[in-house]
């Protein structure tokens, strides 16, 4: 190929970025046969040194992760036989990276239109939070073909050097066929030009295959079909052997071919001679390995006008060779490639064979198994059943794009008319997020189940159909806030054996949530006795349960027991040996167990690592978790922009789990910065909006109790308040520190009944219980040292110190309560609360923030480094590698003037705030 001097330049610029330390994407777009392959080949020249990894997708995988395993990165399977999320699988790119040593890494990737989707998200992860590294990512795909998240994420990355090529200009054209052909005239070259669109491929054909004469007289063909007869005649002066040889390679398919395995189908007595001729024309690429010789057509075009220019009764005569000769391990595909008419059997075959790729979490393999059998079945009932069976997998594979013209015609056609299509529409509004619209069309196909026709059942599995369809309606019920009316059909199916392994998740949750709903948390917690208490003991297979138990504990209270189990479970999905069941939840569940102790620091790290795995953040109740941590530290602006997505996710009555979060969230964000007009009317606003989920059981405890106790004070609801402290005190297991909190609310309580002695009485004698979780008890002394200040009474009890000690620990926003609370009763008040001073010796104003100007990921780092993690660890943690974490702590020592570790752990433990943390727990 021949580069105009821009072209170079942009390749240069992205060897010379990576090299420097600057992670870069170089992604290369065009028509097939535009030259992507080639221009990828002239940045591979120009990167001496580099440690290079080189693949090229295949359009015929299946299999998550392929893509990475072809360029030697693997990504096991956790023990319960999934496929980890791309966190992880990017965190295998990062070990390589971490092995290179000194040497700049390039990984290159042709064909990148055919790469799985769990490839593409695993890289974007990757650059998502490289920096410092030397890294070199080399993307080729054809214009406008890449995933839509790998287009969407290059469109807006800076770390993206982006070509289009469009074809050749006429000059380079010019340049390119007299490199072939010297003596080859102006005007022919433009004719050729002309007609090919300047695609090099197709020019260079052209130019090859024909003579000067022939070129001048011919009326050229459109490029496509000029191309394949340029091939094809290739094909034809190679001989007898080599044709049938190449003809065999071509339907074995895309990728390398041992030369043994093709000289066999085509029965060629002198294969390597045939071969050598087929490199010779520039047909195939050999290969050295160490089990012989392997071939590859030298172009995805090549393998098309090959296989296409091979007679039908031919093309079918050698898979069936294939099949024969490649047996179980993949002669499916070449037996289905072979049959000219309905074939039962081998459509049976393909349904076990897809069902069974399902069973082993290998949906995307058994769509396409199923697909097969619906085109080979005769019978037009059954082949939609199985055309409808596929169509479920891609949708529980979340492969929306590849059936999304089957899916608007399945979902624009009104009610589903049978049970399966149900299934496939209950599905995809269920992953959606249409709950209301899932649960109306999964509800209508099993009223009807009984009453369905003779016949109706078939042997592609009609006990596992009624199973889906109980499980899917259990979590869009469950989802709908309904508890119990699902359990009865789905326990049926359970009792029946019946397990579908994308499903499990789904179920589990479902049934646990229901029985939380109908008994309470305490009940399901005690019905979990019987799991080792200490969360390393618990078997692997039982990891949803130990993530399950951890929730219960966060959602009572027993966070130090919560920190543990979801500690644990984070790690187990980290190391890939469990999948995240939880969507992303469990990195959010345990940023609230931190944020709930006082480890603002970690939990503001582990919730922005939940925010960007991009799962968590999909899940309705998850989102008003997130509002705690910029809400108790006064940044009014990200909690409310949390609270409000949390609010637009509840509407229509969906996860009363999320309305419930949200009375969290907004009593703190309103504690720190709101007016007594809007505590006044925060409850009766929720109250409103979702009576139901503020009523009852659910996933609440301790400390939704009092939050919601202190909304129930504020909006002069006592009586509610009163009811509040007495299920505090009444529940079991309850962490110790109850009591002190029950305290305090019942000083409020008195305090709007009016009776000032005795609120002050309460909070006295709370004030000296266990202690509450650092929040709250600012807030209690806080409110104590108010009720002081308005009796005169002058106490040096260390209190005041204390509360000024866990104000600035936490670097909380404080505005303190100066007016009187609400008398019982009131609905509301307009008057807005003024800040007071505070009282002698009281809290001192907030921490003035990061004066050093850090970074996020700048304070991850620094965040653990002040906990004691080592380099390793913080890589491990924060999914980045050794380098970057390197890069970041170069950059932190340079803001703040220190030129060590050592230097920049004294600072940080004498001045947290200036880095931007609080310093707490240390």
């Amino acid at each position: 190929m021949h580069w105009d001097e821009a072209t170079l330049s942009t390749v240069q610029a992205a060897v010379d970025r990576a090299r420097a330390g600057q992670p870069t994407v170089f992604f290369v777009e065009g028509e097939a046969g535009a030259g992507k392959t080639a221009l990828l080949d002239e940045l591979v020249s120009r990167a001496p040194g580099f440690h290079v990894l080189a693949a090229a997708a295949s359009e015929r995988a299946t299999t998550p992760y392929d893509t990475l395993d072809r360029l030697g990165v693997a990504v096991p399977r956790t023990a319960d036989g999934s496929f980890p999320g791309p966190f992880f699988a990017a965190q295998q790119v990062r070990a390589i990276l971490d092995g290179a040593g000194d040497e700049p890494v390039l990984l290159r990737v042709d064909d990148l239109h055919w790469a799985d989707p769990e490839s593409v998200r695993a890289l974007l992860a990757l650059f998502e939070r490289a920096s410092g590294d030397r890294l070199l990512v080399a993307a080729a795909a054809r214009t406008g073909e890449a995933h839509p998240e790998w287009l969407h994420w290059v469109d807006r990355s800076t770390a993206v050097l982006r070509l289009r090529l469009t074809g050749l200009d006429f000059l380079t054209a010019v340049r390119l066929a007299r490199h072939r052909r010297p003596d080859l005239d102006a005007a022919t070259i433009r004719l050729l030009w002309e007609h090919t669109a300047g695609n090099p491929l197709y020019l260079s054909a052209l130019v090859a295959e024909h003579d000067d004469r022939a070129l001048r007289r011919a009326r050229v063909l459109p490029a496509p079909a000029a191309f394949a007869d340029a091939v094809r005649s290739r094909v034809a002066r190679t001989g007898p052997d080599a044709q049938r040889l190449v003809q065999a390679v071509a339907v074995l398919g895309p990728s390398t071919v041992p030369l043994y395995v093709a000289a066999e189908i085509a029965d060629v007595d002198d294969p390597d001679t045939a071969a050598q001729a087929l490199a010779d024309a520039a047909l195939v690429q050999l290969q050295e390995t160490d089990t012989g010789v392997e071939l590859q057509l030298a172009h995805a075009l090549v393998r098309s006008a090959v296989y296409d220019g091979i007679a039908l009764p031919e093309r079918r005569r050698l898979h069936a060779r294939a099949a024969e000769l490649l047996g179980d391990g993949g002669g499916l595909e070449h037996r289905v490639a072979a049959a000219s008419r309905f074939d039962a059997e081998l459509a049976t075959e393909l349904v076990t064979a897809g069902w069974a790729s399902y069973r082993q979490q290998l949906s995307r393999q058994g769509a396409q198994r199923l697909r097969w059998a619906s085109t080979l079945t005769a019978d037009p009932r059954l082949r939609e059943a199985r055309r409808l069976d596929a169509l479920f997998l891609s949708v529980m594979q979340r492969d929306f794009a590849l059936v999304r013209d089957e899916l608007e015609a399945l979902t624009s056609a009104g009610a589903p008319e049978s049970p399966r299509q149900a299934a496939v529409a209950g599905a995809y509004a269920l992953l959606r997020g249409h709950v209301a619209e899932a649960s109306a069309m999964l509800e209508t196909a099993l009223e009807g189940w009984p009453d369905l026709p003779d016949g109706a059942a078939d042997a592609d599995g009609d006990e596992f159909l009624r199973y889906r369809l109980e499980a899917l309606l259990a979590w869009a019920r469950i989802g709908g806030g309904n508890s119990t009316e699902f359990l009865d059909g789905l326990a049926l199916a359970v009792d029946r054996g019946l397990v579908d392994p994308a499903l499990v998740g789904f179920v589990g949750f479902a049934q646990g949530l229901a029985r939380v709903r109908e008994q309470g948390a305490e009940a399901e917690l005690d019905r979990l006795a019987p799991l080792p208490q200490d969360p390393v003991d618990v078997p692997l297979r039982m990891s949803f349960v130990l993530g399950w138990r951890g929730l219960l504990e966060l959602v009572l209270g027993l966070f130090d027991r919560s920190l543990a189990d979801q500690a644990e479970l984070l790690r187990r999905v980290n190391a890939g040996l469990v999948s995240d069941t939880a969507a992303g939840g469990i990195g959010a569940y345990l940023a609230t167990s931190y944020w709930s102790i006082g480890e603002w620091d970690l939990a503001r790290l582990h919730f922005r690592m939940a925010a960007e795995s991009g799962q968590a953040t999909g899940v309705a109740p998850l989102l008003a978790l997130f509002a705690l941590e910029p809400a108790s530290r006064g940044d009014t602006r990200a909690a409310d922009e949390w609270m409000t997505r949390a609010e637009l996710a509840a509407e229509g009555g969906l996860w009363p789990e999320t309305p419930q979060n949200l009375v969290m969230a907004r009593v703190v964000r309103l504690r720190a910065h709101g007016t007594a007009a809007e505590r006044a009317e925060l409850l009766p606003e929720l109250q409103q909006r979702w009576p139901a989920a503020l009523r009852g059981r659910g996933l609440i405890g301790v400390p939704w109790l009092s939050y919601t106790g202190l909304a129930a004070v504020w909006a002069g609801q006592v009586d509610l308040a009163r009811e509040l402290v007495d299920r505090m005190r009444s529940g079991s297991p309850r962490p110790p520190w109850t009591a002190a909190v029950a305290g305090w609310i019942t000083g409020l309580v008195a305090e709007a009944d009016g009776d000032p002695a005795a609120a002050l009485e309460h909070l006295e004698r709370a004030a000296t219980l266990a202690p509450a979780p650092p929040l709250q008890r600012s807030y209690l002394l806080d409110d104590l040292l108010r009720l002081r200040a308005d009796r005169g009474v002058t106490v040096d009890d260390g209190l005041a110190a204390e509360a000024d000690r866990l104000f600035r620990g936490l670097g909380a926003a404080r505005t303190p309560l100066s007016a009187p609370l609400p008398a019982a009763g009131a609905q509301s008040i307009d008057a807005p609360a003024t800040p007071a001073p505070a009282p002698a010796g009281g809290p001192g104003p907030v921490p003035a923030g990061d004066v050093y100007g850090l970074s996020d990921r700048e304070r991850d780092v620094v965040t653990l480094l002040a906990s004691g993690m080592s380099y390793e660890q913080i890589a491990r943690e924060l999914f980045i590698t050794r380098s970057t974490v390197g890069f970041h702590l170069g950059r932190v020592y340079a803001k703040a003037g220190v030129g060590s570790r050592h230097e920049l752990t004294a600072l940080l433990r004498s001045d947290p705030a200036s880095f931007g943390l609080t310093g707490a727990g240390r």
